[in-house]
């Protein structure tokens, strides 16, 4: 079932060539502009984006792009991301922000973090370390935030084996390598996440 997230219009004029959707037959046909419905679903790697045509609800047309990581959001350089920012950036989601790095920065995890500029993404990221490790990136987006952990040939495989939601394991699948790493993102909005990150923190840490 793919859920519907939005509606738009088509004012350009002329036929675009939409797929009919029959059974498991897809049969290209030439459907009228006018008004559609926008659907989003999650295919193997890829997005799907469906655009149903109100008219005619037997005709849409279907976009594919592939899976990639989300894209910080504090890009000014000149403001550092204090308690005062992230709390008007994360809205809801501070509380869960600072349950987070609570944990990760006492007892047994012992995480250093540091808000860090970097110019190549031109955005502030918050840097997690264990010793000299860098254990994961922490991005605010603009649903929230994410923690984005790195793994390569060696430790991918392991992160199968751990006791987490299999969820995240199925979109560590998905996702496009960035260089020869494997980018393993969750975005969290959730304080019960964070028990999975925890395991993988450690993991990280000791591969």
């Amino acid at each position: 079932m793919v859920k519907v997230v939005g509606n738009f219009n088509i004012t350009t004029r002329g036929p675009y060539d939409y797929q009919r959707i029959c059974g498991s037959a897809a049969l290209h046909q030439n459907c009228p502009l006018g008004n559609f419905t926008y659907s989003r679903n999650v295919i193997g790697n890829k997005r799907q984006s469906i655009y149903y045509s109100k008219e005619n609800p037997a005709f849409c047309r279907i976009k594919w792009r592939k899976l990639k990581l989300d894209l910080p959001i504090l890009k000014d350089k000149d403001i550092f991301p204090d308690s005062n920012v992230l709390r008007k950036a994360l809205n809801d989601d501070f509380k869960i922000f600072q349950e987070f790095e609570t944990t990760i920065t006492n007892g047994e995890h012992k995480l250093v973090g540091e808000w860090r500029y970097y110019n190549d993404g031109k955005a502030w990221i918050y840097k997690a370390q264990y010793k000299k490790k860098t254990v994961f990136w922490l991005s605010v987006i603009s649903t929230g935030f994410t923690v984005t952990f790195y793994f390569n040939g060696k430790n991918y495989e392991g992160v199968f084996d751990l006791s987490i939601e299999e969820s995240i394991k199925d979109d560590f699948k998905k996702m496009e390598l960035v260089g020869k790493l494997h980018p393993l993102q969750i975005s969290v909005n959730n304080t019960n996440q964070i028990p999975d990150i925890l395991d993988i923190i450690e993991y990280k840490k000791k591969s």
